[in-house]
This record gives C-alpha cells, sequence and structure tokens, in this order.
C-alpha cells in the first residue's frame, strides 16, 4: 500500500499568496497584486502562473518592457505556452511592431491551428496595418473555427467600414447583432454606417435599440436627435435633446442642439436663447456664434448676424461657415467685391465647399468674367459631376461666347441629371435657336414651358423661333399666351409686330409697333425697325428719320448707325456712308470693331501692311481684343513667321483660354515644327472645346504616332470614328496602328473599311498586302500590291514591296524583275540595289551581288549595309581578311552598327581567335543589351572554350530575354547537357519542343542526353527524329551510328557512320567509330586504316585509343602501334 503524502506548508502558503494575488488582481489594484506576485517569485523561482499574470498586469498598465520581459520567462521554460504567445505578440502589436507580432502569432497557429484567439489576433494585426483583405481573411478562419464568434464578425464589419463599403459592413454587424443583440460595439458602428449612407431611418432604429441597453448615455439620445434633424423632423429632434439634458443639465452639446431645433422650426426667439445659454456655458464655442448669427438673419438683423459671424471668425480662424455667412450677406446686399473676400478666405479653409464655389462662380459670371467663372464650375464638376447647375451655368458661358456646341454639351448634361430643370432646357433652346436647329429648340422651349407654363422667357423665344421658321400663327399663339402673363410688355409688341411684317401684313405690323411705342416711346429697338419697314418700302427719308430717332434715344446704338450707312450706301452718298462709319468711331474713338472690320477690307484685298495698320490701332485700343489678333496671326503664319505667329495665338489664349480657332492653329504650328508634346496639349485643349472635331481628333492619333504612344493613337482614332463613321482618314490610321502593334486581323479589317469608303485609296491595298507578308501568305501579300499598282503604276514602295515578297518566297527571278522596275523608276534607290544584290548572293551568282552592292555604295558610300552584306560574301567564301576590311568600313560610318560589330565577332570566332570574337561581341551587348543573338554568340564561343558554365550563364540572359527563343532555348539545353545537368538539360529541350516541334537541332541533343544517361534505345528514338527533319546533317547521321554501335548493332552503325563520312569526310570521331565497329566484325585491317585517319584529323583520338578496352585484341599488334608514331 502507498502511504498518504504529508502537507507541506510551504506549498500551502503559496496557494494562500496566489488567492490573495487574484483578488487584488480581479480588482485591478495592480501594484498590490503585483508586489504579492513577486513574493511568490521569491518563493518559487519562474513560477509560470505569477509570471504570467505579472506580464498581464504590466501590459494593462502599458509598461510594455516589462510585460515582454515575464512572458519571455515564461517562454523560456515553455516554448510553446500558447498564452505567453498570444500576450507577446499583443504587445508587439501595441508596439506597432507589427511584422514581430505576426510571427509570434503564426507560431501559435503552427503550434495549435484551431487556436480561435491566435487568428483573430493576427487578423486586428492586419486590421491595425490597414491590410484589410489579409484582416478579413484571418477573420474568417476565425469564424470557420467558430462560426459564433461575434467579436471576428464585427472586425470584418470594422475593415469594410474603414474601406467606406458600408453595405458590406452593415451585413457583419447585423450577424454580430444576431449572435449578442446587446453587442453595443456593433450597433455603435451600425448606426454609424446607416448614417454615412444617409439611411437616417434606420439609423434611428437602431439608436432605438442602444438606447434601449443603455437609457442614460447622454450621447446616444444626442445622436438620435441628429438624425431626426436630418430627416427634417424637428419637432422628434427636440424631444431627444431635452431627453438629454434631463440626464446633464449642464450639457452644453444638448443646449446647442436645442437651438438648432428651434432655428429648424423657425421658432428664432427660441433658438437665439438656446444658443445664448450655450454661450453663457462656453463663451469659445464657434458654432453656436455662427448658429445665433444665422437665427438673427431669420429675423432680419443684418448687423447683429454679422456681428456674431465676426465673432466666430475671430475665435476660429479657419471656421469656413463664419466666413461664408459674411460673404452671404454682402452678396445680398449686391456688394460683390466684399462678397468674394469672404467666399474666397472660405474656400481656402474647405476647397472643397461646393455651396461656396457655387457663390464664388456665381458672383463672377454676374460680372461676366467667364474663365474665372468657369474654372469654379469646373471645379465644383470635379467634386461632385452630377452637378447639374454647374453644368448649365458652364453651358450658358459658352452660349454667352456663341460656342453652342460646347454650350449644348453642358446643358444636355444637366437635363440628364435632373430632368426637371426648366433653365437648362430653356438654354438648350436658346443654344438650338442660335445654330438654327429650330425643331430642337421647339422641342426645348416646351419642355420648359411644360415644367412652367408662365414662364414668360420661355414662351417668348418659342415665339421667335417659329418667326424664324416661318410658323407665324404658331408665333402669334405663342406671344399672345405671353401677352396674357405681361401685357404691358413692349418688347413682346414688339416681337408681334415682326411677324406681321413676316405675313405682309404691314399695317398690322406698325399697329403692334405703335402699341409698343405707347408703353415705352423711347424703345429703340422698335423705332429702328419702323425704320426698317420705311427702308423696305424705299422711303429712305422715313427710314433715316426712325433710325435718327433711335440714335438720338441711343447715340451709340451702332446697329441704328450701320444702317444709316447703308441707306446712304444705297442713295449712293458713299461720302456720308463712311462719314456714319466714322461717326460710329467719333461717338467711340475706341471702337474696336469698326477699325477691325476696316482691317478685314483691306485683308481680303490682300493690302496685308494697310490691314495690319488699322489691326494694331485695335489693339492699341483693346490689347485684349481677340479678332484682330488672330488676323495678325493668320497673316504671320501664311507669311511662314510662325514664331511670330504662335506670339500672337498666344496672347489670343492669354486673354480667352477658350478660342478654339488659336488654339488649334497653334497645335498646327507646333506640329509644324516637330513639338508634339505642345501640339497634344493645344490638340487637347481644342477637343475639351470642340468634343465632335474629328479632324482634330485623328490629327491627334497622329501625334500619338509620331511619339511611339500607339495605345493613345488608337483611341484618338475610335474616337473621330465614333463621330463620324465614313472618315476614312481614322480608319487608315487606325489600320496602321494595329499594324504597327500586329494586331493584323484588326488591321485588315479597318484597311478594308478604307477600301469600302474608297475604293482607289492605294495605301489600304499597300498595307492589306504588307500584312499578308507578315503573316507569311505571300500570294495574298503578291495580289493587293498588284491592286495597288493598278492604282498607281509608279508607286516605288509597292513595287519594291512586291519584289521582297517574291524575295522572301524565294521566287528569285521575279524578286529581281520588281527590283529592277524600283531602280527604273529611280536610279538613285541605294536600297534597292542593295536588295538586288542580296538577291543575287541567295542564287549564288557572287560577283553580280558585288556589282549591285558597289552600285549601292556608289549612289551612296555612306551606305553600311551595302559595305556589311559585301562583307557577309566574303565572309561566306571564308575570305575573313576581306570581311573584316568590309565591316570595318560599316563600322567607320556606324560605329554602334550592331550587324558588324556581330559579324567581326562570328569572324574571329571562326578564326579561333576567342578573345578578339568576345570583344566585339561585348560591345554588341553595350549597344543592344536585349539583343539575344549575341547572348547565342557568346554561348558559342565559350563552348568552343568547354567553359560551360559561362556559356550556360549567357544562354539563360537570352531566354530570360525572349523565352520563346527556339534556338536560344536549345542552346541552353545543349550545353546544360554538356555541364552533365542531364535533368535540366532534357527539361530545357522539351520546352524548345514546345516552342517548335520541328527543331532538329533539339531533337538531337534530347538524343545525346539519353545516350549520356545510357538510355541508349531511347535516345535512337531522338537521333531518328532529328534525321527524319535533317537526312543530309552528318552529325546526325555520325551520332545515331555512334547510338548504334553501343547498342551493339553494329551494321546499323557502320551504315549511318559511312553516311555521316560521305557528307563531311573531314570528322575524326567518324573514321573513330567506324574503327570500333571493325574490331566488332572481326575487320581489323580496315580497324586500323580507319584509326590511323582518325589519329590524321584529329590527334587528340589517340589518347582515348590507348585506353578504349575496344582495341585491347589489337594492342599488341606492331601495326598498332606504328600508327601511334
Amino acid at each position: 500500500m502507498s502511504k498518504e503524502k504529508p502537507n507541506d506548508p510551504k506549498v500551502e502558503y503559496l496557494e494562500e499568496l496566489r488567492d490573495e494575488a487574484y483578488i487584488l488582481f480581479d480588482k485591478k489594484k495592480f501594484s498590490e497584486a503585483i508586489a504579492i506576485f513577486n513574493k511568490i517569485l521569491d518563493i518559487k523561482l519562474n513560477d509560470l502562473d505569477a509570471l504570467f499574470h505579472l506580464g498581464i498586469i504590466y501590459t494593462d498598465l502599458k509598461e510594455f518592457d516589462k510585460a515582454s520581459k515575464k512572458f519571455e520567462l515564461i517562454l523560456e521554460q515553455e516554448s510553446e505556452n500558447i498564452g505567453a504567445l498570444n500576450n507577446l505578440g499583443y504587445i508587439h502589436m501595441k508596439k506597432d511592431d507589427f511584422d514581430k507580432a505576426i510571427e509570434i502569432i503564426k507560431k501559435i497557429i503552427d503550434i495549435d491551428p484551431s487556436y480561435v484567439g491566435a487568428w483573430n489576433n493576427l487578423g486586428t494585426i492586419y486590421y491595425e496595418k490597414k491590410e484589410y483583405k489579409q484582416a478579413i481573411d484571418n477573420y474568417n478562419k476565425v469564424l470557420e473555427l467558430d462560426s459564433s464568434y461575434e467579436g471576428a464578425l464585427y472586425n470584418i464589419g470594422l475593415c469594410y467600414f474603414e474601406q467606406e463599403q458600408y453595405l458590406e459592413a452593415i451585413n457583419y454587424f447585423k450577424r454580430a447583432i444576431d449572435i449578442n443583440p446587446n453587442y453595443l460595439f456593433a450597433l455603435d458602428y451600425l448606426t454609424s454606417s446607416y448614417e454615412r449612407l444617409g439611411n437616417f431611418e434606420e439609423a434611428i432604429k437602431f439608436y432605438e435599440q442602444i438606447i434601449d441597453l443603455n437609457p442614460n448615455n447622454l450621447k446616444w439620445w444626442l445622436f438620435l436627435g441628429d438624425c431626426y434633424l436630418k430627416i427634417k423632423k424637428p419637432e422628434e429632434a427636440l424631444k431627444k435633446y431635452e431627453k438629454a439634458l434631463e440626464l446633464n443639465s449642464k450639457s452644453i452639446r444638448a443646449i446647442f442642439s436645442i437651438g438648432n431645433a428651434y432655428f429648424d422650426m423657425n421658432q428664432f426667439d427660441e433658438a437665439i436663447n438656446f444658443y445664448k445659454k450655450s454661450l453663457d456655458l462656453d463663451p469659445e464655442h464657434v458654432k453656436a456664434w455662427n448658429n445665433l448669427g444665422n437665427a438673427y438673419l431669420g429675423k432680419d438683423d443684418t448687423q447683429k448676424a454679422l456681428e456674431c459671424f465676426h465673432k466666430s471668425i475671430d475665435l476660429e480662424p479657419n471656421y469656413a461657415y463664419g466666413w461664408v455667412n459674411i460673404g452671404l450677406i454682402y452678396k445680398n446686399q449686391n456688394e460683390l467685391d466684399k462678397a468674394l473676400k469672404y467666399f474666397k478666405k472660405a474656400i481656402d479653409i474647405e476647397p472643397e465647399d461646393i455651396l461656396t464655389l457655387y457663390d464664388i462662380s456665381n458672383i463672377y459670371m454676374n460680372k461676366k468674367e467667364f474663365s474665372y467663372a468657369k474654372q469654379g464650375y469646373k471645379k465644383i464638376l470635379d467634386l461632385d459631376s452630377k452637378e447639374y447647375t454647374a453644368w448649365n451655368n458652364i453651358g450658358y458661358m459658352y452660349l454667352q461666347k456663341n460656342d453652342l456646341d460646347n454650350a449644348i454639351q453642358n446643358f444636355i448634361k444637366s437635363v440628364e441629371i435632373n430632368p426637371d430643370y426648366k433653365y437648362a432646357w430653356y438654354n438648350l433652346g436658346i443654344s438650338y435657336q442660335n445654330m438654327k436647329r429650330y425643331k430642337d429648340s421647339i422641342k426645348n422651349y416646351k419642355k420648359a414651358i411644360n415644367l412652367d407654363p408662365n414662364y414668360l422667357g420661355a414662351l417668348d423665344n418659342l415665339g421667335v423661333v417659329y418667326y424664324n421658321i416661318e410658323e407665324y400663327d404658331k408665333a402669334i399663339e405663342s406671344y399672345n399666351r405671353a401677352i396674357e402673363i405681361n401685357p404691358n410688355s413692349p418688347e413682346i409688341l414688339n416681337d408681334l409686330g415682326n411677324i406681321y411684317i413676316k405675313k405682309e401684313k404691314v399695317e398690322k405690323a406698325i399697329e403692334y409697333y405703335k402699341k409698343a411705342l405707347e408703353i415705352d416711346p423711347e424703345y429703340k429697338y422698335t423705332l429702328y425697325n419702323l425704320g426698317l419697314i420705311y427702308q423696305k418700302q424705299n422711303q429712305l427719308d422715313d427710314a433715316l428719320n426712325y433710325f435718327k430717332k433711335a440714335i438720338d434715344i441711343d447715340p451709340e446704338y451702332l446697329v441704328a448707325l450701320n444702317n444709316i450707312g447703308i441707306i446712304y450706301y444705297k442713295k449712293e452718298e458713299y461720302e456720308k456712308a463712311a462719314e456714319y462709319h466714322n461717326k460710329a468711331l467719333k461717338i467711340d474713338p475706341n471702337y474696336k470693331i469698326a477699325i477691325n472690320n476696316l482691317g478685314n477690307i483691306y485683308r481680303n484685298k490682300e493690302q496685308y501692311e494697310k490691314a495690319i495698320e488699322y489691326y494694331n490701332k485695335a489693339l492699341e485700343i483693346d490689347e485684349k481684343y481677340t479678332y484682330p489678333l488672330y488676323n495678325l496671326a493668320l497673316i504671320s503664319k501664311k507669311k511662314k513667321d510662325y514664331e511670330e505667329a504662335i506670339n500672337y495665338l498666344d496672347n489670343i489664349i492669354d486673354i480667352d483660354p477658350n478660342h478654339i480657332d488659336a488654339l488649334w492653329h497653334l497645335g498646327n504650328i507646333y506640329q509644324i515644327k516637330e513639338e508634339y508634346d505642345k501640339t497634344i496639349e493645344y490638340y487637347n485643349k481644342v477637343i475639351e472645346l470642340e468634343p465632335n472635331d474629328i479632324e482634330t481628333w485623328n490629327d491627334l492619333g497622329i501625334i500619338y504616332d509620331k511619339k511611339n504612344q500607339d495605345k493613345k493613337a488608337i483611341e484618338q482614332y475610335k474616337k473621330a470614328i465614333e463621330l463620324d463613321p465614313n472618315y476614312k482618314n481614322a480608319w487608315y490610321n487606325l489600320g496602321l496602328m494595329y499594324k504597327k502593334t500586329k494586331e493584323y486581323d484588326k488591321a485588315v479589317e479597318f484597311f478594308n473599311k478604307v477600301i469600302d469608303l474608297d475604293p482607289n485609296y492605294k495605301f489600304a491595298w499597300h498595307n492589306i498586302g504588307y500584312i499578308f507578308k507578315e503573316k507569311k501568305k505571300y500570294k495574298k501579300a503578291i495580289e493587293y500590291f498588284k491592286k495597288t499598282l493598278e492604282i498607281d503604276e509608279k508607286d516605288i514602295n509597292t513595287w519594291w514591296q512586291l519584289g521582297n515578297t517574291y524575295q522572301i518566297n524565294q521566287e528569285y527571278d521575279l524578286a529581281i524583275e520588281q527590283y529592277k522596275k524600283v531602280v527604273e523608276l529611280d536610279p538613285y534607290d541605294a536600297d534597292s540595289w542593295n536588295d538586288l544584290g542580296i538577291i543575287y548572293d541567295k542564287k549564288n551568282q557572287d560577283e553580280i551581288a558585288i556589282e549591285h552592292y558597289r552600285k549601292a555604295i556608289k549612289i551612296d558610300p555612306n551606305y553600311k549595309f551595302a559595305w556589311y552584306n559585301l562583307g557577309l560574301i566574303y565572309y561566306k567564301n571564308e575570305k575573313f581578311n576581306k570581311a573584316i576590311e568590309y565591316n570595318k568600313k560599316a563600322l567607320e560610318i556606324d560605329p554602334n552598327y550592331v550587324n558588324s560589330l556581330l559579324k567581326m565577332g562570328d569572324i574571329y570566332r571562326k578564326k579561333e581567335k576567342y578573345d578578339k570574337a568576345i570583344k566585339y561581341y561585348e560591345k554588341c551587348l553595350k549597344i543592344d543589351v536585349n539583343n539575344v543573338d549575341i547572348y547565342i554568340c557568346l554561348g558559342i564561343v565559350f563552348e568552343n572554350l568547354r567553359k560551360f558554365p559561362k556559356a550556360i550563364e549567357y544562354l539563360k540572359k537570352a531566354v530570360d530575354i525572349n523565352p520563346n527563343d527556339a534556338l536560344a532555348v536549345n542552346n541552353l539545353g545543349w550545353y546544360l547537357a554538356k555541364a552533365n545537368k542531364l535533368d535540366e538539360a532534357q527539361n530545357t529541350c522539351e520546352k524548345s519542343l514546345e516552342i517548335d516541334p520541328e527543331n532538329a537541332y533539339t531533337w538531337h541533343t534530347l538524343g545525346y542526353i539519353h545516350k549520356k544517361k545510357g538510355n541508349y534505345k531511347e535516345a535512337l528514338r531522338y537521333y531518328q527524329k532529328a534525321i527524319d527533319l535533317r537526312k543530309n546533317d552528318f552529325r546526325y547521321n555520325r551520332d545515331i551510328g555512334i547510338n548504334y554501335f553501343f547498342l551493339e548493332d553494329y551494321n546499323k552503325s557502320v551504315d549511318y557512320l559511312n553516311s555521316a563520312k560521305e557528307l563531311r569526310n573531314s570528322d575524326g570521331k567518324t573514321w573513330y567509330y567506324l574503327a570500333c565497329n571493325a574490331i566488332k566484325l572481326d575487320k581489323i585491317e580496315n580497324a586500323l586504316n580507319f584509326l590511323k585517319k582518325a589519329f590524321e584529323l584529329k590527334n587528340k583520338l589517340k589518347s582515348k585509343a590507348k585506353d578504349d578496352p575496344i582495341f585491347n585484341k589489337i594492342k599488341g599488334k606492331n601495326e598498332f602501334q606504328e600508327i601511334f608514331m
């Protein structure tokens, strides 16, 4: 039997201390708890429980270093203590050492993948790092482990909330609340999410749920009141604010909010009372001063309102509302400059305040400072593209400048956003009216009238439109409706008179004109119209009488002065006609229009110096008058004085940034000067003002093409086509771009579209031919080139392309025929003489080729391509010194000509002067670091030097540059095989076959790899495939012969080795293995003869033969010994 262990007093004491410490810990009496836990540690060194609680206490006290030490002591004893790790991760997170925290938490997960707390903490760390996707992934892991973990749902909601994805956030907060209906944090953020979405009704529901849980919390009552205020229920809001005030009678926020509720109820005295109460408690309550000002404004006490607003900005200079409210007072008092000052200060503080931007822009529009107004409205639209009033106002400014297309575009945008906005419909009516698109004008005026049947302006203008389209009865009907609204309008009576003139009821017209004059005897327009009647009736003196009356009323009524001039012209009193034109200038010596028009007269007569004199005189009067500046620019451009033209046009743009003609001419001049960035800048400005200008869209495409910005160029051409589907230039240019990006099917589609529009558009035929050539469909290419030549038989480029196509298709005689046509049309075309040389070279007619290359050089001694091609002929014939001479000549012309540098490397490689070869190849790399051929050549050099690691290094670079270059991939496989990296070599070669399954070299390399692995039967399969592809390659025949030797099929081995010998008699290895086969076939004499031949060709084979056991049976023979001497 076992004996019961007696009680240990030390243990009992420890437990008593521990119980006491726990009580203090739970009561958060941390200093006392620390003392007792330390006592425990004095008794029991490294007590895990004491260390853990001390770590928790120090963490709560934010003494993180002390806490860390305690947890680290635990981990020294138990490296997988999850509690210690978890708290240590938390400490690192609080210290913003997120990477360390993540490392620790992931360690917990490695220990226990089902530990929910670790996944949750990992999510929280990513949340703190603002890496919300990672955070959500980890919280979802929590939910996989515990679907009822409300905290994880809440945390996912927070992640979506921070990303402003409020609907997603709401979903997760609600799921958390479904689990725990009393989850206050989730309820809090749920209400905030609804508020952010503007769904205050839903927010109210959940605020009420929160208040049910916590009815004595002031802030929830205030938030609930705010929501009622947002939905314009101030009475309900007041009740909630009063409840908050019951909870805290000194709450400034509650008192202030009650003031707001009374203000929204238009009970301004009560509002003032509560705002003052809040100011009694906090005299520096800026919003209270501001709202007190608004309350005084509600009582029309402007002075007191101003005092309050000024007090708000004195207390807080960056309080935008105070500045705005002062600005509004001055605006209402028509003190616009003062108002602007305050509004601008507000915008400095709150740059995105749309209402204030409207105030500023509207003031500028009223002052007719349109450029400033437009800037303001555009800022508004940058902030909110749905601001229909801003679109309308921008349209109105375009309308004032008679830029009708842009005006319409903006008005349409306005009504798309708000179909009930009558002013935009009205302005659309005016715009279409000015464009003489009267049906559209009528439709839009009627829409405005349908929205407001008493819209006098729309009725009046509708009458004008019907007048213009000669639907006079409808015009009268519209004016009569207007007269019913305003019977004493001389304007409408005058318009009715105009209609009766058109109906040829002159007496009726005069009746209405006289009625207008009864209402306003000095209504100059009616006087003017009566003058027109008498002028038309050729009662010129009576007409003069009315025009002069109009001038008596308005001496600056220039239309009347102009008509007086016309009358005197009709009376053949030319001096008097000039007198009245000059009288206009005497009335206003600075009457720039008359001066400019005089300049125009002289410009049209091509008397440029006289015209310039008048334009300059107009500019002396008004240096910002754009008409003479523009006319001066046109004169300078015509004279090709581009800098002077630019100067004039720049001056116009300084004055009117939206002067579309000036902008276009600037772009065009910079295009002529090849300053493309500036061209783009100005063409873009043209398009901004005139989005339907297809020519400028096309011009932009051309410029982007010149800058090699293909995607941008295509976009511009497509826009031009969208605007006019029959605009062939854009279709053609679009085809060119897709041709350039090698999207040939699309290019052909677009070129065919051009041909549909214009069957004689030769460039489209030519380019389709070029594409078929690139796609190796040579018959089709030839067909299209011939069609091009039917349209223009002297098109040199097409003759050349036709020749080049025949050349590529190896129809050399036909190619020569076409190239000869080129040099017949242009005997000095060095390119074509050079191309003829290339073809004769292909036909192995070297002398004729040299003759043509020399003709090209005679035409252009600096034609490097012909020098290079001369070098190629000599290289081909292994006349390396001559090849060097001609390539050096090419390099004198262009020291960076890569082809010649590469060929120099090849020559020295052939001459086995590898250092020089490497030097040239490396020089190539400095010029073109991404040229795969250079790396391939360097690989060959290092292969020849048996430096396979270096060869592999260069080929890997080649493959990195172009993974689809079959030669590079294959060579890499070969060098890996030579370096005995057989598996990697095999994988590489298999990739090469994916690129080019017909590459015999790769099949051969795979055979070599399997042979080296000892898989002779498998090697045979690959060698055979190589030979099937290239039967006359001596190496392939040799290597399959060697492979048959190792398979002990000596007769087949001999057959293939003999084939290799016939193809190349100078390969020592072939003779060597013929000797090996002869031994196996007991043909000793043949073996000795074959060995002797092998040694003559390759002396190194002697050492191989001495050690080769195949020759053991003849090594004792004198004949064998003799061939080694």
